[in-house]
């Protein structure tokens, strides 16, 4: 349960960005996915509300609540990364450089160390956008993501 954590914040925090369903048919520029995209979602039994901003300089903002169970004990986490971002081939890279964990009651308290020295190898993730509107984006890592433009 630790390591599927670790693993679905990582791809919480860096986020909501998406994959054209067909590279050649809906190509995406970089102004499409400017502004702050929120998504809540579900992965097993561990849930996930997250922000992430996009800004026109390459800036990335990410926040996230991450909430599940383990053994019985109720996890709950706040997460933040500062970090820079680009496009190409409706594909997002996202390169975080200042990762931020905390732990909102007192069992997440006793992992947040762990979950952020676990998390600082896994700073570079890449999504693949399936779909994007005005909107909503509908975004591939590991699993299909759709977010809303807030």
């Amino acid at each position: 349960m630790k390591k599927c954590l670790l693993t679905l914040l990582v791809v919480t925090l860096t986020g909501c960005a998406t994959v054209a369903e067909s590279p050649k048919e809906n190509v995406v520029n970089a102004a499409m996915l400017l502004g702050t995209w929120q998504c809540k979602y579900a992965v097993g039994d561990v849930f996930f509300d997250t922000s992430t901003t996009y800004a026109e300089d390459g800036a990335l903002k990410s926040n996230a609540k991450i909430s599940g169970n383990r053994n019985g004990e109720a996890l709950v986490f706040s997460a933040s990364a500062l970090g820079t971002w680009s496009l190409k081939n409706n594909v997002i890279y996202d390169d975080i450089n200042d990762l931020q964990v905390f732990g909102l009651n007192p069992a997440s308290k006793r992992l947040e160390q762990t979950f952020k020295s676990a998390l600082a190898s896994l700073k570079v993730a890449q999504s693949t956008i399936l779909k994007i509107t005005m909107d909503q984006i509908t975004v591939k890592r590991n699993d299909v993501m759709v977010c809303d433009r807030v």
